[in-house]
């Protein structure tokens, strides 16, 4: 199978960075304040609007920091249809993780089976939906994790701005020993990785269906497939926002980044890799987006 071109960080953590000068590098690794991964994001054409961390009106780099309203400002990017990129900025005011949302409740009841090898209880209702803090999303490429059971899971990633639904695709990372003794606290534990391209909805909503997404986790020196499938096997896309939209008190989606729930692994069974990375394939317009991150457990402090 095509192991497409997601980015492989190998032994050492690499930078997802947009910018190609020595300037935008030492930007990046700038000491940022507050939570890694905490911020605002919202839509501006180059050089128009906010200026940068630094003060400058500068969008030569995909770096993001989302969250928080004190929080610096940084850019991520919408692919047009015609390849063009154009920044974004995009404030998060609330963050959903969306599960068990397969369009077959074979496959669903099947994910369903994987975590009860686990230890994890079915929820009460499908789909099953859980907050999380804002402050989780980010867009590094290396996160911290306590303990050395935590893993990814790839996900079609929603975020709702003044009438407009950007696509991404993200990583819903999860502790999975507290998700033994709760779903929902096991889903503010980790950082929640999302790629730093974007898609409009309104561009691919016609072939939706036939998009494929796909995740792989480390082997060796290189990468193994560990999801696959195509949307269609969720549910359809419109129907999945009027059911979130019906779970929120007031009906509001403004500022909402959704994940949207994921698939089986290929494996039947979840692996725990020091490296994960996913992708949204669009086979019609010869495109794809992607994120690749490390996992780095805290190990730093002594017995």
């Amino acid at each position: 199978k095509d192991d497409g071109d997601a980015p492989f960080l190998g032994s050492r953590a690499g930078v997802l960075s947009g910018g190609d000068n020595k300037r935008d590098r030492g930007k990046a690794e700038r000491p940022r304040r507050g939570r890694s991964g905490a911020g605002n994001v919202a839509a501006h054409s180059p050089g128009v609007g906010p200026t940068g961390a630094l003060g400058r009106k500068d969008c030569s780099t995909f770096s993001i920091i989302l969250g928080g309203e004190d929080s610096e400002h940084s850019k991520i990017f919408l692919i047009e249809k015609n390849g063009r990129k154009v920044p974004l900025q995009f404030q998060v005011r609330r963050l959903l993780d969306a599960g068990y949302t397969g369009r077959n409740q074979e496959m669903v009841m099947r994910h369903v089976e994987e975590l009860k090898s686990h230890g994890v209880a079915a929820p009460e209702k499908i789909p099953a939906f859980y907050p999380v803090p804002r402050e989780l999303v980010t867009t590094d490429d290396e996160i911290e994790v306590l303990g050395a059971q935590t893993s990814g899971e790839v996900e079609v990633v929603f975020l709702f701005e003044r009438g407009a639904v950007y696509i991404g695709v993200g990583s819903d990372h999860t502790d999975r020993d507290l998700e033994k003794i709760s779903i929902a606290k096991s889903k503010v534990i980790c950082p929640k990785v999302i790629s730093k391209e974007l898609w409009s909805y309104d561009d691919i909503k016609g072939d939706w269906d036939r998009i494929t997404i796909r995740s792989w986790i480390e082997e060796g020196s290189g990468k193994k497939l560990y999801q696959e499938g195509p949307l269609s096997a969720f549910l359809p896309a419109d129907e999945l926002i009027r059911i979130t939209r019906e779970q929120i008190k007031d009906g509001g989606l403004e500022g909402m980044v959704l994940f949207s729930g994921t698939l089986p692994t290929l494996q039947k069974e979840l692996v725990f890799s020091s490296t994960f990375l996913g992708e949204l394939l669009d086979e019609s317009l010869k495109r794809k987006i992607n994120f690749a991150y490390r996992i780095k457990p805290i190990d730093w402090l002594s017995a």
